[in-house]
Parts: C-alpha cells; sequence; structure tokens
C-alpha cells in the first residue's frame, strides 16, 4: 500500500497522539533530552559554538582570559 501524503501526514499524526498520551512525564523529558543532544551532536563546530554564545554557555575546558 502507498500512502498520500496527506494519509501520511494524518497517520503521523494519529500515532504520535496515542504514543503521547500513553507515556510519561518522565519519558517524555527523556525523548526530548535525546533529540537535542542528538542536534547539538551533529551540529557543525561554528554552529554549535553560536548556540553556545547565544544561550552564554562556556565551551568546556577553555579558559578565557
Amino acid at each position: 500500500m502507498t500512502l498520500t501524503d496527506q494519509q501520511r501526514a494524518l497517520l503521523a499524526e494519529r500515532l504520535t497522539e496515542l504514543m503521547m498520551r500513553d507515556m510519561d512525564v518522565k519519558t517524555l523529558e527523556r525523548m526530548v533530552y535525546d533529540i537535542y543532544l542528538d542536534e547539538y551532536i551533529l551540529m557543525s563546530d561554528s554552529d554549535l559554538l553560536m548556540e553556545a554564545e547565544m544561550f552564554e554557555v562556556e565551551v568546556p575546558g577553555v579558559i578565557i582570559t
């Protein structure tokens, strides 16, 4: 069976709603954490440094004098 774009979007939405309804808060927090971690790990150095600057996070192991 091949889904149309609309069927695919609606099915994805229904499955997401089902998963969210049955998920506890701790599991949801962990999933969001993992998504952000993956995103940051896959960023280029320049993008990651820009994010760090935007959120005022120091680069580990770097001493600024």
